[in-house]
């Protein structure tokens, strides 16, 4: 066995690779930190009805001012609706609020504006990351006079891992992506090691590249309450918006049930309103709904046989 210096050096590059190594999430996996810049508006009362998401009054469906319009490389077309990121001013000792973050809801977008440069002004043009928050989520992270900032953001976050081979045991720690907490964890599986006896000692191997992404965990959505499903349309066009939704927040496909009827998959009309071409009136309506961590819940019969246009009905939630 090495001593444990030659094991520090051993085990740096592949932490190294490890940070380095992109998810298999796909290409917009957000388990790191990741650079952006954000802003703010002056928000008002009447700033907390519309929006792209088709979410209507924030306050009454469960998301107050705590929200964001995301730009267009993050919003994908309104999939990125009810979805929470975890965001913290970064590089500006002058105005950032020291150790501070906020988790903010999608309810909005942020429109590009071609007139102007991406990096002159368009602050909201591909490819930009832009966050546009009201100005009361801004100040939790920093002070008003900042105009644009730079931020970090993270939708989720990962795991480092090591598992002991012949008794089965895995390690995970979840990792904040800055050096002090990779080195702790180094000294920590180098101690583990060293103590671990002859019988393992050859046996502890990194996980991959030190990410796991079975163990990812998403900034989670805390919510007051159940999922809501808000009923419109009319006759053979039914819509519904779906708000208040927790865990990952952001519902990437949505099944319904009749009494009369198998699950039949909806569409996504805009936001997080969902439609079908089917006439539901009379029936009891059942919802499955899965959001983008892959996270499937099922409200049977959460809207009763006497709905009506315009109501919207409370049912299970997401658990945490």
């Amino acid at each position: 066995m090495p001593p444990p210096l030659l094991l520090v050096l051993f085990l740096l590059p592949a932490l190294a690779a490890g940070h380095q190594h992109p998810s298999t999430y796909g290409s917009s996996a957000l388990s790191e930190w990741r650079s952006a810049k954000a802003s703010y508006y002056a928000a008002d009362p009447e700033d907390a009805i519309g929006g792209a998401c088709g979410f209507g009054d924030l306050g009454k469906h469960g998301y107050g001012m705590a929200t964001v319009g995301l730009s267009t490389a993050l919003f994908e077309r309104g999939a990125a609706c009810g979805g929470c990121y975890e965001v913290k001013c970064v590089e500006d000792l002058k105005y950032c609020l020291p150790g501070t973050s906020i988790v903010v809801t999608t309810t909005n977008f942020c429109a590009p504006n071609y007139g102007l440069p991406a990096d002159a002004g368009g602050v909201c043009n591909p490819p930009n990351h832009h966050f546009l928050l009201p100005i009361q989520a801004f100040e939790k992270i920093a002070l008003w006079k900042a105009g644009v900032m730079p931020i970090q953001y993270r939708r989720y976050v990962g795991f480092l891992a090591a598992s002991v081979a012949d008794t089965s045991v895995s390690l995970y720690f979840t990792l904040d992506v800055m050096l002090d907490l990779r080195i702790s964890f180094l000294i920590f599986l180098i101690h583990f090691v060293w103590n671990c006896g002859s019988a393992c000692r050859a046996r502890v191997a990194l996980v991959g590249t030190m990410w796991d992404p079975k163990k990812a965990e998403f900034v989670k959505c805390l919510r007051e309450g159940g999922v809501r499903f808000s009923v419109s349309g009319r006759s053979f066009f039914l819509t519904v918006l779906i708000s208040n939704v927790g865990g990952a927040g952001d519902v990437r496909s949505v099944k319904i049930k009749g009494t009369e009827s198998g699950w039949l998959s909806m569409g996504r009309n805009w936001g997080q309103i969902w439609h079908i071409n089917a006439d539901f009136k009379g029936q009891p309506l059942s919802f499955e709904l899965t959001s983008s961590d892959g996270t499937t819940l099922t409200n049977f019969n959460v809207v009763p046989k006497e709905w009506e246009w315009g109501k919207t009905y409370t049912g299970k939630q997401f658990l945490l």
